[in-house]
């Protein structure tokens, strides 16, 4: 949590709210993140709304279930859950969307009924984020001269179909110009299914190419 320095968290188990901002342990590591990270925090805030996030977040388990170690998986999905039951979650917002694929879809078909009377919601961020712009709890003071583009990522779009939501806080920032490849055609990265952590010959590693 070195990104948080200086940024007067909440913390599960100390502050009370029922809503986490699932950090993961992918984003927590990479440097590159930080500033995404901590621009999330400061919207949120903003926007008012009252979240808590884990001081020792354990990892998802979504790519080591991918990479095929189910066990493991569940193990990771048993402790997770009883972290989540302890400190009285209802509301998860992820920033992966490997994070929020493996809480919508594998979660449920791991843990049955124990996830299910859990009645946790799970958002992606862009969901979220969209929510609030869109309910006025975030407001957006100018628009940019400037065009963006988007890249659908496999777990968020084709996996979830969450297309539109990402596009939406776009136009509410300036222009969006289609890759032209997008939505379910769009390439996908290689880091997706554990090929972040699956080494191949250097030819066939996509996210090489």
């Amino acid at each position: 949590m070195e990104w948080s320095k200086g940024l007067k968290l909440k913390y599960a188990g100390k502050d009370k709210s029922d809503t986490l901002l699932y950090i993961g342990t992918v984003v927590n590591y990479y440097k590159e993140n930080y500033a995404v990270l901590i621009s999330m925090v400061n919207l949120l805030k903003k926007a008012e709304v009252n979240f808590v996030v884990l001081d020792s977040p354990l990892d998802s388990g979504g790519d080591i279930r991918e990479l095929g170690e189910e066990a493991l998986f569940e193990e990771f999905a048993r402790k997770n859950l009883e972290i989540f039951k302890q400190f009285g979650i209802k509301r998860i917002i992820t920033v992966s969307p490997h994070d929020y694929n493996a809480f919508k879809n594998y979660y449920p078909n791991v843990l049955g009924k124990d996830w299910e009377e859990a009645n946790i919601t799970v958002y992606h961020y862009t969901e979220f984020f969209n929510f609030l712009i869109k309910s006025g709890k975030l407001k957006i003071n100018k628009k940019f001269d400037l065009k963006f583009t988007y890249h659908d990522p496999c777990k968020l779009g084709r996996i979830n179909g969450i297309y539109e939501e990402p596009r939406s806080i776009i136009a509410s920032l300036g222009s969006l110009k289609e890759m032209e490849l997008n939505k379910e055609n769009s390439y996908c990265c290689g880091g997706g299914g554990g090929g972040l952590w699956y080494e191949t010959s250097k030819p066939s590693r996509m996210q090489d190419k």
